[in-house]
């Protein structure tokens, strides 16, 4: 059964949140965990990889190792009903992450909003980007 937010994945939210403070004064952050089903996370193809456009040019770090990102869009849908949910949703911010099919991909972009006709909160969607290395 495909969700309000047009998939069947389930991504994990984590926010980081102050927490308390240590023996120095500094903030310590926490995570706040939140699973919410019914998403859809998808991975976003740049216009150069579609054949659009020039390509961008990649070169390796001199040192040798090369680093590939790959960006995402999730869509989360909202609930009316579930204020819990969607508070956790509205908290994200560019220092927090989604984890999906086992990976972790760090929040890129502020929280793109999207209202029905009568003005309601029907879903969200996030920008995320996951790297990887070779070398």
């Amino acid at each position: 059964m495909v969700g309000l937010g047009g998939g069947n994945d389930t991504v994990t939210l984590i926010h980081y949140a102050e927490t308390g403070y240590d023996a120095g004064g500094a903030g310590l952050l926490g995570p706040t965990i939140t699973v919410v089903p019914g998403c859809r996370h998808r991975a976003l193809v740049p216009v150069a990889a579609r054949g659009g456009g020039e390509a961008r040019a990649e070169k390796g770090a001199e040192i040798g190792v090369g680093v590939a990102t790959g960006w995402w869009q999730t869509t989360i849908p909202i609930n009316p009903y579930n204020t819990a949910l969607t508070n956790a949703v509205l908290a994200l911010t560019a220092s927090d992450a989604i984890q999906c099919f086992g990976d972790t991909y760090q929040i890129i972009g502020d929280i793109h909003k999207f209202t029905d006709q009568s003005g309601n909160l029907k879903k969200v969607t996030i920008l995320s980007e996951r790297q990887s290395t070779a070398i």
